[in-house]
């Protein structure tokens, strides 16, 4: 592989899978929601410990589900990082159908995810 080229994985359910064949990272749109999923797998990758990498996984194919919730997905892509505490807010220029339910879906995603012991601060613990 050559220096100055680096492959890129852009879906949050191959980030890795896309790593372990030598792929060198991800540009995810879940990781504005909750950067430390998308980091913590790169990093138990490298510490070669499958247990985090794992826990990690899991947690961005929950993310995943945000693109779910609507069509295109980037309300429910804000409602989640709002509900993460980014300013974002949860709102598009184009009426989403059903976006209240949308924005309380992935609000409610990302609630379950932040549970100590389920989510992301479970990650950290063996």
């Amino acid at each position: 592989e050559p220096a100055d080229f680096a492959v890129m994985v852009g879906q949050d359910a191959l980030l890795v899978p896309a790593v372990l064949a030598g792929a060198r990272g991800g540009i995810l749109a879940v990781a504005n929601v909750l950067p430390e999923v998308a980091r913590g797998a790169l990093d138990a990758l490298a510490q070669d410990d499958l247990a985090m990498l794992r826990r990690h996984h899991e947690r961005l194919l929950m993310l995943g589900r945000l693109g779910q919730l609507a069509n295109p997905p980037l309300l429910a892509l804000k409602a989640a990082a709002a509900a993460a505490g980014s300013p974002m807010q949860a709102w598009t220029r184009t009426p989403v159908p059903d976006g209240e339910e949308v924005a309380r879906r992935a609000t409610a995603l990302v609630r379950e995810l932040l549970q100590p012991n389920r989510g992301v601060a479970a990650a950290g613990q063996p």
